[in-house]
């Protein structure tokens, strides 16, 4: 049963009561209205161009009255008790050898295609592939460096084999060279490149197509351009395979009509390119909370059958904040938009910049929101969207259900002691008309830079290095049940910087004091409890992306994990890292017991010398392929297998 307000901490409670009549003068009034103008109390499409312009122009005045608003609130105190960098109209002029102070400036507001042998890549999402920077399709990987695209050969005429097969350059022209190529997707025969283009005046994202032979040889089969922002997210991936559709996520301001540079696709390796919409304005949801800085999102869904000569996309946009966070299973993507309570503009003290507002955190915290836009797999269904209090950040704080549910973790207050809820969000809670928030089944303690990862009983959090510092040697994993029971805390030797669900357990990794790498393991069933907790010495963590750590089982039971490490230097500079590439540490899983497997050297004077190893998407990876154990570290790719104890290597291939 969902817990009352009474669980909620006081600041909760005052959600909509915060003296809105006693101290809201005429400017409050005017700017609740003004943010009530900005927002819709249902999902509708926008109905014209015009509403758009009417929408940005409004947004534009509610900012100036609350720059205003803020600035007399600040001058009306005597300058000794103002914050220091505000700048009023009376002020003295400063005296000579007197720093300026800085001044309250106004905000101008301008059914899967892939094999189940096929997946290689530590996925959030069972059955949504994240593109990554290497992938496997039948007997071949994919392997992406820089501006670079290899084809590597594991199995020919019924024999395991490492060959390089083929490499293509990216860049085709001189446009090609401004390109930051970041993911792949792989399925049968086809391949699917995501890149950045950020040479042009308005810059786009590149999608490239390549057909793969038997043989492994690539062939160009597309380019395309996308306009939008950049899509690089140091928590998210770009694109995704849901089932048999490409799933691309798109973001960019909105802006005046005849100003506006529109969602658009262009066929690029094409004698004459031509733009075409993606989404025009009758295609958008209006905000259903206050955009002051409004932007458009776009879901594409595009059949991958229909991939080829044009993007045949299915485009849902929506008009929101810039804030966004995409999270996907095989049913539906959900579009997490940030924004703050249309009452909250009534309050005299509030900004929305923290560092412009009057109120008290905790009031200002209380009226943040999260819209929630739930768009089906099917073409035939219409998205829905719901609101709950806070903020979501990251995809991980997701954990879609088997009924198209939803549980959620938000962020409600922050700092050292913040909370988030736990919500869960049955299907018909996703409507055209939101209604009432929903109470969390319970709050949990979460810090500034949280590990968080639900696994099927609970959600977890953790303290990352960042958090825990350096003089502290331990550091707290909180263990939430989703049903909303008693949560449970357990305190482990390290930090946490990567939770894994795995094998019915979830395997903790993190720092200890002295940065040295350790992992544990811990099970929550029947009672939490620390089964294996073990140190590397003299080894450091290397990445911390999602996909870098990896695990798998081998066909005679062995269970391993693998991730990305540095060996420890005396007297080393932190930018002396930069420059090495990775070395891979296997670790055993037996009995319950987590077990040093070894490290796989990638120092080897056969690869390509590494220029910038600490890369975007990182530059290491490790998979299990049926007994096959591969490792891929800056230029360089190496079969090994498992002797019982140790890893051992069989085979190379310098990536030229």
């Amino acid at each position: 049963m969902q817990k009352s307000l009474v669980r909620y901490p006081i600041r909760f409670v005052l959600l909509g009561l915060v003296l809105i009549s006693g101290c809201a003068g005429l400017d409050s009034r005017e700017t609740g209205r003004a943010a009530n103008s900005l927002a819709s109390d249902r999902l509708r499409a926008v109905s014209s161009a015009a509403e758009l312009d009417d929408l940005i122009v409004r947004g534009q005045d509610l900012n100036t009255q609350l720059d205003r608003r803020s600035l007399r609130w600040h001058c009306s105190k005597p300058r000794s008790e103002r914050r220091w960098w505000v700048k009023c109209p009376r002020d003295r002029p400063r005296r000579e050898g007197e720093e300026d102070a800085a001044t309250l400036d106004t905000i101008e507001v301008t059914g899967s295609r892939i094999e189940a042998a096929d997946l290689i890549t530590n996925n959030q999402e069972a059955g949504v592939d994240e593109g990554d920077i290497v992938k496997k399709t039948g007997d071949r990987l994919l392997v992406l460096r820089g501006d670079v695209l290899y084809s590597v050969l594991i199995r020919r005429d019924g024999q395991d084999v490492l060959e390089l097969a083929d490499q293509l350059k990216l860049a085709v022209d001189k446009s090609g060279e401004e390109v930051w190529y970041d993911e792949i997707l792989a399925f049968g025969d086809r391949v699917i490149l995501l890149g950045f283009n950020y040479g042009q005046e308005d810059p786009v994202a590149e999608v490239h197509l390549f057909r793969l032979d038997a043989d492994g040889r690539l062939q160009r089969d597309g380019r395309f351009w996308l306009k939008t922002d950049d899509y690089f997210s140091d928590e998210n991936y770009g694109a995704r395979l849901q089932g048999d559709k490409l799933l691309i996520s798109l973001s960019m301001p909105l802006k005046l009509q005849g100003e506006m540079r529109w969602p658009e696709w262009s066929r690029r390796d094409v004698p004459r390119p031509a733009w075409q919409a993606l989404v025009e304005a009758e295609d958008l949801y209006f905000p259903v909370l206050p955009s002051r800085d409004p932007h458009v999102h776009v879901v594409l869904q595009c059949p991958l059958s229909g991939l080829g000569g044009e993007l045949d996309c299915r485009a849902t946009g929506v008009v929101a904040n810039s804030e966004s966070v995409l999270y996907a299973t095989p049913a539906h993507v959900f579009l997490a938009l940030g924004a703050w309570d249309a009452a909250a503009f009534a309050q005299r003290r509030f900004h929305p910049d923290a560092w412009r507002s009057n109120l008290p955190e905790s009031q200002q915290e209380a009226w943040r929101r999260t819209a929630l836009m739930r768009i089906p797999f099917d073409a035939g269904a219409l998205p829905g969207v719901a609101i709950v209090p806070g903020w979501v950040r990251k995809p991980v704080e997701f954990s879609g259900t088997p009924d198209g549910g939803l549980y959620l973790l938000s962020s409600l207050t922050d700092g050292e002691e913040g909370q988030s809820g736990l919500f869960r969000l049955e299907p018909g809670d996703f409507s055209s008309t939101p209604g009432p928030m929903p109470m969390p089944r319970a709050l949990v303690p979460i810090s500034d830079w949280p590990s968080v990862r639900f696994s099927p009983r609970a959600v977890w959090v953790g303290r990352t290095h960042w958090y825990v510092g350096e003089e502290q040697q331990s550091a707290e994993i909180h263990v939430q049940p989703l049903d909303g029971s008693a949560a449970r805390q357990i305190v482990l030797p390290h930090s946490a910087d990567q939770l894994q669900p795995a094998f019915g357990r979830m395997l903790v990794v993190g720092a200890r004091e002295d940065e040295t790498l350790a992992m544990s393991w811990i099970g929550d069933a029947p009672q939490l409890a620390v089964h294996s907790t073990v140190a590397f010495e003299g080894r450091l963590m290397a990445e911390r992306r999602s996909h870098s750590l990896n695990f798998g089982q081998l066909r005679g039971g062995t269970r391993l994990f693998s991730l990305p490490v540095m060996a420890r230097q005396p007297d080393h500079d932190d930018y002396d890292y930069f420059e090495r590439a990775s070395d891979i540490q296997y670790v055993e899983l037996a009995s319950d017991r987590l077990r040093d497997g070894g490290v796989l050297d990638m120092q080897d004077p056969g690869a390509v010398p590494c220029e910038d190893c600490d890369d975007w998407y990182g530059n290491a990876r490790a998979f299990v392929v049926g007994d096959r154990l591969f490792a891929l570290s800056a230029n360089l790719l190496k079969e090994s297998r498992w002797d019982g104890r140790l890893v051992r290597e069989r085979r190379r291939v310098a990536l030229p």
